[in-house]
């Protein structure tokens, strides 16, 4: 494989920050030639969660990440710049974008000889994304690939481009996750009596509806010894602490760093995105710590499940007897959690979506 950068810019780390740096990691575990171009506030917030800080440090030593300072004014120019300097100096062949990154590589793209790609990561990166291709389509047109990672994502960015830009949209479906099986397994027996619901708060991810369900079940006293972690953050944020106020002893709301130690201990996990729940990097997570799951039945969410979870519909009631089945039938639950990690481990292997990362770019 020829020499790969991979760019992000951003001021927060969710899902997509942390494909990226799995990704590049895993990438160079398998003697792939690929480094990493980030800005500075995304390297502090890596730094937040010990096992990405882990994971940015060792690489920072071996100089494969370079890290650009952020400026209130100038800093696309500054962005612009600084790639093309990095290109040159590392004889870069292939770069590949995610999110705000993607603008100052679609502009460099005309100037360097290196083949351009961008990854779109959700329903609403394409939208915007499919937006600007129609009103500066030369710029597009010189991409060498535009990658999607469901099948959402491709419908919509095929729905809004030209045939010529059609051709150079590939769906990367194949979910993966990066934790190696065998560094961790979750014993059942000191599972807790806690529900996960990870997703920004914003409308579409359902965490205000989530939160009501949540209240009524508390308000019925179906949930007694139950609690809930709501993590996250977003412009719902304050509208779902006030719904959850009676309850707050009993739930938190929030943006928590160690997510991943929080679902060693839960039993459920929730997912409740439009229009799809696949392939969340949560889910894959939750699925990792043997988190049975309860997934909206909209989208490709089925391809999560097979006997280790189930679908609702997309509705209070549907949520709510989601949760009555599993917290009221423990050996149902327990089932759920056992085949949710082997399921993990026969479907969800990074090696296999490295390969077919490799081979469509």
């Amino acid at each position: 494989m020829e020499r790969l950068l991979f760019v992000i810019f951003s001021d927060k780390v969710s899902g997509t920050q942390k494909r990226v740096l799995n990704l590049f990691t895993c990438s160079l575990n398998l003697n792939h030639d690929f480094f990493l171009f980030i800005n500075r506030n995304l390297y502090y917030e890596f730094l937040k969660n010990e096992e990405l800080k882990n994971k940015l440090n060792e690489n920072i030593f071996l100089g494969k990440v370079f890290i650009i300072n952020d400026y209130r004014f100038g800093n696309f120019f500054f962005r612009i710049w600084s790639i093309l300097r990095f290109v040159r100096k590392k004889k870069i062949k292939k770069i590949h974008g995610y999110l705000s990154a993607i603008y100052p590589i679609v502009t460099v793209s005309p100037i360097i000889k290196a083949k351009v790609s961008i990854e779109l990561t959700s329903p609403d990166n394409a939208i915007k994304v499919s937006h600007l291709i129609s009103k500066y389509s030369f710029f597009y047109n010189l991409l060498d690939k535009i990658l999607c990672v469901s099948p959402t994502v491709y419908k919509i960015m095929s729905r809004h481009s030209s045939d010529y830009i059609s051709r150079k949209i590939k769906e990367i479906g194949l979910p993966f996750h990066f934790i190696e099986s065998s560094t961790y397994n979750t014993e059942i027996s000191q599972k807790e009596k806690i529900i996960v619901f990870a997703a920004r708060f914003i409308s579409r991810k359902n965490g205000l509806l989530f939160s009501r369900v949540i209240f009524d079940l508390f308000e019925q006293e179906k949930l007694n010894g139950w609690y809930v972690y709501i993590l996250g953050e977003g412009p719902e944020k304050e509208v779902i602490e006030k719904v959850l106020n009676p309850f707050r002893d009993r739930v938190f709301v929030g943006f928590r760093p160690d997510i991943n130690e929080i679902l060693k201990i839960s039993s459920i996990f929730v997912s409740i995105i439009q229009p799809d729940n696949y392939p969340s990097q949560s889910v894959l997570d939750a699925m990792f710590f043997s988190n049975a799951l309860i997934l909206s039945d909209n989208g490709d969410s089925e391809k999560f499940i097979k006997n280790n979870g189930i679908l609702v519909e997309l509705s209070s009631d549907g949520i709510k007897k989601g949760i009555e089945v599993m917290i009221n039938n423990p050996d149902i639950l327990k089932d759920f959690q056992n085949q949710s990690r082997a399921l993990y481990d026969e479907n969800f292997d990074h090696k296999k979506y490295i390969e077919e990362f490799i081979s469509i770019i």
